[in-house]
Parts: structure tokens; C-alpha cells; sequence
């Protein structure tokens, strides 16, 4: 008897499923907070100097335009280098320094796609004059074998934190639903 091994694998039309789970918003905006807060405390004693000496406490902020029919989370935390970005767009592959809310290596990637078929990081590490893109068009990535684009823009050494931008969106934050994710989130942090 002869034994051989396959791999396990999940193809990436599974990100295109990722849209029909069964999830609420609060738990999905739930995992960005989750990343920006472990960012924190993961580069604590830098980001902490950093934030002290701009006066400004680390800040999430979730806006929900209706206009432009896009989410935006934005986070003023230490930011993500290009290969750190490169690592985190890894489904199911925690990053070096994954822990505690963020150990997993899923939440971001499946809370995206779960509210939106394009999505986009912008992120600066602090002290790098770097900001990183990457565009994600689920679709294409799934169906039609695109790779993520990756754009890199020199900005100003002092410039830090992380953008996602959540358009062509599956789901919308209805009016009454916005004081239950308060609740929520503010229950949590």
C-alpha cells in the first residue's frame, strides 16, 4: 500500500461567498476596530509617543456615505508597510505580529468582502514616508484571476495610520440599524 498527500486548499472564488454569510454590520465594522486597537497595542509604546505628541488619542472612525454608496474606516494608528500590508491581505495566514484580537488572519478580508465587492487599504507606517494601496475588486479576483494591485505614493515621514474604503457595497448601514452599532461597538471598546 502506497500513501501520498494532497494539499487542502481554498480557491479564490470563496471570497465572492464570503458576501452571502451570515454576519451583522456591528460584528463586521467590529473586525476593523479589532485591527486598529491591536495595532496599538501591538507598537504601543511608539504609537502612544506619537499620538502624545499630536495631542490626539488613537481615533476609529466608520462613515457611511450614502452618496457615494461607500464605508470608510480610517484609523490613526502606526500604519503598514508594503510588506506588512502584502501579509495581511493573506486569508487565513496571521501576520508576524498577530494576537490577541487579530490572531486569526480573517476578520478584515471577510468583513470587506462580506459588505462590499471592491475595497481598498491605504495605509502609511509611521516614520516611513510610504502610503501603500491595494485595490481589491472581489469579482475579478475571484472569477477572473486579478491580482491585487499594489501603489505606492511618498508622503509626508510624520503621516501614519490606515484607510479602508468599502464600495460597491452588498449591504448598507439602514438609519435604525446605526444606533444598535453604537451600542455595539461601544459596548466592546
Amino acid at each position: 500500500m502506497t500513501q501520498d498527500f494532497a494539499d487542502l486548499s481554498i480557491g479564490s472564488a470563496a471570497l465572492d461567498n464570503y458576501s452571502r454569510m451570515s454576519y451583522t454590520m456591528w460584528y463586521a465594522l467590529g473586525e476593523f476596530v479589532d485591527n486598529s486597537t491591536q495595532s496599538r497595542l501591538n507598537y504601543e509604546a511608539l504609537i502612544d509617543d506619537v499620538l502624545r505628541q499630536e495631542g490626539v488619542p488613537l481615533t476609529v472612525n466608520i462613515v457611511h456615505n450614502r452618496q457615494t454608496k461607500e464605508i470608510v474606516i480610517e484609523d490613526n494608528s502606526i500604519g503598514m508597510t508594503r510588506d506588512d500590508l502584502i501579509a495581511g491581505l493573506k486569508i487565513a495566514v496571521p501576520t508576524q505580529d498577530s494576537k490577541g484580537r487579530s490572531k486569526y488572519g480573517m476578520g478584515m478580508k471577510t468583513a470587506a468582502c462580506w459588505i462590499g465587492a471592491k475595497w481598498k487599504v491605504i495605509t502609511c507606517e509611521w516614520g516611513s514616508g510610504e502610503e501603500w494601496t491595494a485595490e481589491i475588486d472581489v469579482n475579478q479576483i475571484a472569477f477572473h484571476g486579478a491580482r491585487v494591485p499594489l501603489t505606492l505614493r511618498q508622503v509626508d515621514k510624520s503621516k501614519h495610520g490606515t484607510t479602508i474604503v468599502i464600495s460597491d457595497l452588498h449591504r448598507v448601514i439602514q438609519t435604525q440599524t446605526e444606533e444598535t452599532i453604537k451600542t455595539y461597538l461601544g459596548s466592546m471598546y
